[in-house]
């Protein structure tokens, strides 16, 4: 969360209704989480780093869902191609094993400079 209110409001909420859910409204957990959801700058681990910094009141309001989500998991829209610096390479290395590599259709960055038919 570090200095990012507004997302931290939104994700204690949902932790916070999560535990009620399972552990009951009166659980530690679930206060704890309700109190952090009223005033996220409680959270221990804010200030950390301040990169993304925000005021609860800076959430952004009348989005549809897809945009919502694209707010709150902090997606943008690439305005064009990557750069070749962040393509994988040949001998790119698994930290995991099953993770997810970057495998891209890379090879597709070229131009087409002629087409014999």
């Amino acid at each position: 969360m570090y200095g990012d209110l507004a997302r931290a409001r939104f994700f204690a909420e949902k932790a916070a209704a999560v535990f009620s859910t399972i552990l009951g409204s009166d659980s530690p957990e679930a206060a704890e989480l309700a109190a952090i959801a009223l005033d996220p700058s409680r959270h221990p681990l804010y200030g950390f780093s301040m990169e993304w910094k925000t005021a609860v009141e800076d959430a952004p309001q009348g989005l549809g869902p897809t945009d919502f989500e694209d707010w709150l998991w902090g997606r943008q829209i690439p305005d064009g191609l990557a750069g070749f610096a962040v393509l994988p390479y040949q001998y790119q290395l698994r930290i995991i094993k099953g993770a997810s590599s970057k495998k891209r259709h890379w090879y597709f960055l070229g131009q087409i400079l002629r087409v014999d038919c």
